[in-house]
């Protein structure tokens, strides 16, 4: 599951949510914080940073892509760059992050990395299907 979520503390900004559910059948919607596991898209370290340069020319900073889903950073951005640099930097990664994990079970090199992020159900999941996560 891929949701865009406006932020519930007002503004225009929006999070991109990730979601995996074995019991989802292809086709069908669940939402992410009702499946097996979900994250946000910038936990998993898939949207490359991006370099803002300052109106005046003279600094640019190296920000997390995952920014250009901030309001204040889109209006800052003619449409066309903004267009491009959020295919580039957002849709694309986060496309092939999901065609390289199809199945519940490719997750297990993110989780294993990152084993803060599986929760219980999860791990549940995971070890009914054979794999034992390290320890948070």
């Amino acid at each position: 599951m891929i949701n865009l979520q406006k932020s519930p503390w007002g503004g225009e900004s929006f999070y991109l949510n990730l979601g995996w559910d074995p019991a989802v059948a292809s086709g069908e919607f669940r939402s992410e914080n009702s499946c097996v596991f979900g994250l946000r898209a910038e936990n998993i370290d898939v949207i490359p940073s991006i370099d803002f340069v300052r109106p005046d020319g003279l600094a640019a900073r190296d920000l997390p892509g995952i920014i250009l889903l901030d309001a204040e950073m889109s209006s800052r951005i003619p449409e066309d760059s903004f267009v491009k640099q959020l295919i580039d930097v957002i849709v694309v990664p986060i496309a092939d992050f999901m065609d390289r994990t199809p199945a519940l079970q490719d997750l297990v090199p993110l989780l294993t990395e990152k084993p803060h992020l599986a929760f219980i159900p999860v791990r549940e999941e995971l070890k009914r299907r054979g794999f034992t996560l390290p320890a948070m």
